[in-house]
Protein backbone atom coordinates (compact mmCIF):
# COMPACT_ATOMS: atom_id res chain seq x y z
CA UNK A 1 0.00 0.00 0.00
CA UNK A 2 1.19 3.44 -0.65
CA UNK A 3 -1.48 5.33 0.52
CA UNK A 4 -4.12 6.15 3.32
CA UNK A 5 -6.30 3.44 4.74
CA UNK A 6 -9.48 5.35 4.12
CA UNK A 7 -11.96 3.85 6.93
CA UNK A 8 -15.68 3.90 6.27
CA UNK A 9 -18.38 4.37 8.44
CA UNK A 10 -19.33 0.57 8.58
CA UNK A 11 -15.89 0.04 10.33
CA UNK A 12 -16.56 3.17 12.56
CA UNK A 13 -19.62 1.70 14.22
CA UNK A 14 -18.42 -2.22 14.66
CA UNK A 15 -15.33 -0.60 16.84
CA UNK A 16 -17.07 1.47 18.89
CA UNK A 17 -20.34 -0.49 19.19
CA UNK A 18 -18.25 -3.57 20.06
CA UNK A 19 -20.25 -5.53 17.33
CA UNK A 20 -18.06 -8.81 16.36
CA UNK A 21 -14.73 -8.20 15.19
CA UNK A 22 -14.80 -4.88 16.63
CA UNK A 23 -11.07 -5.10 17.85
CA UNK A 24 -9.44 -6.30 14.55
CA UNK A 25 -11.94 -2.63 13.36
CA UNK A 26 -9.70 -1.26 15.97
CA UNK A 27 -6.47 -1.70 14.76
CA UNK A 28 -7.84 -0.34 11.53
CA UNK A 29 -9.78 3.02 13.11
CA UNK A 30 -7.10 3.74 15.02
CA UNK A 31 -4.39 4.05 12.54
CA UNK A 32 -6.45 5.47 9.54
CA UNK A 33 -8.70 8.13 8.39
CA UNK A 34 -11.89 8.58 7.49
CA UNK A 35 -14.25 11.76 6.42
CA UNK A 36 -16.19 13.68 8.34
CA UNK A 37 -19.55 13.05 7.74
CA UNK A 38 -18.62 9.85 8.68
CA UNK A 39 -19.12 10.78 12.23
CA UNK A 40 -22.85 11.95 11.08
CA UNK A 41 -23.33 8.21 9.34
CA UNK A 42 -21.82 6.29 12.73
CA UNK A 43 -24.13 8.85 15.14
CA UNK A 44 -27.62 7.92 13.04
CA UNK A 45 -26.23 4.24 13.07
CA UNK A 46 -25.69 4.79 16.59
CA UNK A 47 -28.95 6.35 17.17
CA UNK A 48 -31.32 3.42 15.79
CA UNK A 49 -29.00 1.19 17.83
CA UNK A 50 -29.87 3.12 21.26
CA UNK A 51 -33.64 2.96 20.12
CA UNK A 52 -33.26 -0.72 19.50
CA UNK A 53 -32.34 -0.92 23.08
CA UNK A 54 -28.75 -2.04 21.75
CA UNK A 55 -26.91 0.63 23.43
CA UNK A 56 -27.90 2.67 26.72
CA UNK A 57 -28.39 6.38 25.80
CA UNK A 58 -26.58 6.83 28.69
CA UNK A 59 -23.48 5.47 26.58
CA UNK A 60 -24.02 7.73 23.65
CA UNK A 61 -22.10 10.52 25.47
CA UNK A 62 -18.58 9.42 25.90
CA UNK A 63 -19.10 7.01 22.90
CA UNK A 64 -19.53 10.09 20.21
CA UNK A 65 -17.14 12.00 22.47
CA UNK A 66 -15.09 9.66 21.68
CA UNK A 67 -15.23 9.20 17.94
CA UNK A 68 -13.13 12.77 17.38
CA UNK A 69 -10.38 11.52 19.46
CA UNK A 70 -9.96 7.98 17.52
CA UNK A 71 -9.61 7.88 13.90
CA UNK A 72 -7.96 10.98 12.05
CA UNK A 73 -11.02 12.80 10.11
CA UNK A 74 -9.97 14.54 6.61
CA UNK A 75 -11.69 17.16 5.30
CA UNK A 76 -14.48 16.04 2.63
CA UNK A 77 -15.69 18.94 0.91
CA UNK A 78 -13.26 18.75 -2.02
CA UNK A 79 -14.58 15.39 -2.90
CA UNK A 80 -18.49 16.06 -3.37
CA UNK A 81 -18.50 16.97 -7.14
CA UNK A 82 -16.05 14.07 -7.89
CA UNK A 83 -18.46 11.66 -5.71
CA UNK A 84 -21.58 12.75 -7.16
CA UNK A 85 -20.62 11.70 -10.69
CA UNK A 86 -18.67 8.45 -9.21
CA UNK A 87 -21.63 7.72 -7.63
CA UNK A 88 -23.84 7.91 -10.76
CA UNK A 89 -21.45 5.81 -12.65
CA UNK A 90 -21.17 3.16 -9.99
CA UNK A 91 -25.02 3.28 -9.33
CA UNK A 92 -24.02 3.63 -5.59
CA UNK A 93 -25.15 6.04 -2.74
CA UNK A 94 -22.56 9.57 -2.63
CA UNK A 95 -21.64 8.48 1.02
CA UNK A 96 -19.98 5.34 -0.39
CA UNK A 97 -18.68 7.22 -3.42
CA UNK A 98 -17.55 9.63 -0.83
CA UNK A 99 -14.91 7.06 0.87
CA UNK A 100 -13.66 5.71 -2.66
CA UNK A 101 -12.76 8.93 -4.34
CA UNK A 102 -11.04 10.11 -1.34
CA UNK A 103 -9.06 6.37 -1.31
CA UNK A 104 -8.72 6.76 -5.11
CA UNK A 105 -6.88 10.60 -4.75
CA UNK A 106 -4.70 9.72 -1.87
CA UNK A 107 -3.95 6.40 -3.34
CA UNK A 108 -5.37 4.83 -0.36
CA UNK A 109 -7.17 1.28 0.47
CA UNK A 110 -10.18 1.85 1.75
CA UNK A 111 -11.94 -0.85 4.86
CA UNK A 112 -15.41 -1.67 4.59
CA UNK A 113 -18.32 -4.37 5.97
CA UNK A 114 -19.99 -2.95 3.46
CA UNK A 115 -19.66 -5.47 0.06
CA UNK A 116 -21.40 -3.25 -2.56
CA UNK A 117 -19.05 -0.49 -1.75
CA UNK A 118 -16.64 -2.82 -1.62
CA UNK A 119 -17.34 -4.14 -5.31
CA UNK A 120 -17.88 -0.59 -6.43
CA UNK A 121 -13.84 0.62 -5.44
CA UNK A 122 -12.50 -2.28 -6.76
CA UNK A 123 -13.76 -1.77 -10.34
CA UNK A 124 -12.15 1.47 -9.79
CA UNK A 125 -8.86 0.39 -9.09
CA UNK A 126 -9.25 1.05 -5.39
CA UNK A 127 -7.31 -1.95 -3.34
CA UNK A 128 -10.41 -2.96 -0.72
CA UNK A 129 -9.77 -4.69 2.83
CA UNK A 130 -13.37 -6.37 3.24
CA UNK A 131 -14.16 -6.58 6.98
CA UNK A 132 -17.48 -9.18 6.72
Amino acid sequence: MTGIQVIDSSILVRYVSHEPGWEKAGDFVTTGTTLGFALLETGNALRKKAMRHEIAIEDLRDIVESLRSIVLIADDSPLLYKAVILAVKLEITVYDAMFIQFALENEGELVTSDRKQAEAAELTGVKVVRME
